[in-house]
């Protein structure tokens, strides 16, 4: 139905993987060269539909694309009125014919620590068909934004493979929208450590949808173009000189405005979004064993990836347990730190401090919404390696302690080493100490 013993030319396959675009001199052209579509339903080709004027005219027009949200077609023609030869023009769609019900993700990964994207590789597989799609994205290493296209009524896995970090997978619902949709989302990834160790590592994920029909926060064009103004591709300097000699006031504010523009993503209020779901998932690797994995297979290579995290419910649920989260515990507890002091230069735990740790332990079993809090110091005396090294020490013989008596796991240990001690007014057996303290899991920070 497509190809004719004429030349069918510039194929072009929108993101919505069934709407085809191409320029044929046959079929029923209105002169020349003519841009048609077609679209695929039941895994047939629908006959090729001439685009019409004002796209089509009695020259060659050719090489038509359509933005990924369909509100803006661009094309080449030498119809009369151009420079000369092929000129290239743009042209906003009907409104019947623009929306495109497709869902354009826009991320950033970061490693939540420092704010600095990470080496990242993304795997999309389509759970209906178990099939991963054409590309592995890779994240701009320089700000670690990626950008996905996806059909609607599809549900995918996405696989995420960062440097340091074990291997994640969220689960992403595109619903059967009508309308072209934009989904923001943040990724930060956090290592756990207790004591400069790695126990595991925390996954918190931001999405902010928005239905572009209502609420567009992308510009599509102007974000293209802001790309490209500050590539070292164009020379601005160049560019604004020659609108100044044209006095071309108009050029010259939207040169400006280009320069200045932002990605989208950073417009976007991760904290405030009414349409923001928000989970964080932590997992700790003395809970996890070969059996929770998820074996990804991907292209023949195999990813043994953490349990999949399902977003939306997720967050619904997180955010059910933050409001109803009942207390069950006294909270004079609370706010009580109790100090363990150490001899010069050893790490050793004192047997007088066993009662004093007993309670501490009987209150983790008692209440499972409380955590234990350890914060280790020492003297000032020696370097400062030496002085982390033995505050880590006498923290970690009561970490030991704690888990030998109460086998706590390690979700409910903040654990932390400071070194030598600030202010502490000179008193040197005041230095050498390990603190402990009973906290809201809820409410900790680590």
């Amino acid at each position: 139905k497509i190809n004719s013993k004429y030349n069918e030319d510039a194929p072009f396959i929108h993101p919505d993987q069934w709407t085809l675009f191409f320029t044929s001199d046959g079929h029923n052209t209105m002169g020349g060269r003519d841009i048609f579509v077609t679209r695929l339903f039941n895994d047939e080709w629908t006959k090729p539909e001439n685009m019409g004027y004002p796209i089509n005219t009695t020259a060659d027009d050719n090489y038509f694309t359509l933005t990924a949200d369909g509100r803006k077609g661009y094309f080449s023609s030498n119809r009369k009125g151009g420079n000369g030869g092929q000129d290239i023009y743009t042209i906003d769609m009907p409104e019947e014919e623009a929306n495109v019900p497709l869902t354009m993700i826009k991320g950033r990964i970061l490693d939540g620590e420092t704010g600095q994207p990470l080496p990242t590789q993304i795997y999309m597989i389509d759970n209906e068909s178990g099939k991963k799609l054409d590309f592995v994205y890779q994240p701009d290493p320089k700000t670690g934004n990626y950008l996905i296209i996806l059909p609607p009524a599809k549900n995918y896995d996405m696989i995420i493979e960062s440097e340091g970090f074990l291997p994640y997978t969220l689960n992403i619902n595109i619903p059967g929208q009508t309308y072209f949709y934009e989904l923001f989302q943040m990724i930060y990834l956090k290592t756990i450590k207790q004591f400069d160790v790695v126990v595991g590592q925390s996954v918190e994920v931001k999405n902010a949808f928005y239905d572009t029909h209502e609420d567009a926060v992308t510009d599509f064009r102007k974000t293209h173009e802001s790309a490209l103004i500050k590539s070292d591709s164009i020379d601005v300097y160049d560019l604004m000189n020659d609108l100044i000699a044209a006095s071309d006031e108009k050029g010259i504010e939207y040169l400006t405005s280009l320069i200045y523009m932002t990605n989208s993503i950073d417009d976007v209020s991760f904290d405030s979004s009414q349409e923001l779901e928000q989970a964080t998932r932590v997992y700790y690797y003395d809970e996890s064993d070969e059996s929770k994995f998820e074996k990804k297979e991907v292209d023949g290579k195999t990813i043994f990836s953490l349990p999949t995290m399902y977003v939306t419910e997720e967050a619904e649920k997180q955010k059910a347990e933050k409001a109803n989260q009942p207390v069950t515990y006294d909270k004079s507890l609370l706010n009580k730190v109790s100090k363990l002091y150490f001899d010069v230069s050893k790490s050793e735990l004192k047997n007088s401090y066993h009662e004093e740790l007993d309670k501490v332990i009987d209150a983790l079993k008692k209440y499972p919404e409380l955590g234990v809090q350890i914060s280790g110091y020492a003297s000032a005396e020696g370097n400062e390696e030496f002085n982390k090294k033995l505050s880590n020490e006498r923290a970690i013989a009561v970490l030991d302690y704690i888990n030998q008596k109460g086998e706590i796991v390690r979700r409910r240990i903040i654990a932390k080493a400071f070194g030598a001690t600030k202010n502490a007014g000179g008193n040197a057996e005041e230095s050498r100490r390990v603190e402990v303290e009973l906290v809201a899991l809820d409410q900790a920070s680590r």
